[in-house]
């Protein structure tokens, strides 16, 4: 791999990025949430350094405020990405997998991140 070639370093951080928007449209009080499981990696050389990241799982979903469930409703207006160890990440892969809606209204057990 020639990114191998050049960096002498590599490190991925694992994050669960959620957030929430509460707009009206046509008169009808409406929630946007949306979550993203992604790996971002940084490789770094003498001279120079390169990130990338990689979404492993995105989802977007809009409901009424009249039929959103009472955990999202009660959610922050904001936007949150948590640095999670690779352990819950993949636990949070499974779940996204298995029950996705219940990634809208958790909180992961992570990490102190600065970059975050």
């Amino acid at each position: 791999m020639l990114i191998n070639e050049f960096f002498v370093s590599e490190h991925t951080n694992y994050c669960f990025t959620r957030a929430k928007r509460t707009h009206e449209e046509e008169g009808t009080v409406r929630i946007t949430s949306f979550v993203r499981l992604t790996k971002e990696y940084s490789y770094s050389g003498r001279d120079r350094s390169y990130e990338r990241s990689e979404s492993v799982w995105v989802d977007i979903r809009e409901v009424t405020a009249r039929e959103a469930a009472e955990s999202v409703v009660m959610l922050p207006e904001h936007m949150v990405k948590f640095s999670v160890s690779e352990a819950v990440f993949s636990e949070l892969v499974r779940l996204a997998a298995s029950s996705p809606e219940e990634l809208f209204h958790m909180t992961p057990e992570y990490v102190a991140c600065e970059s975050c």
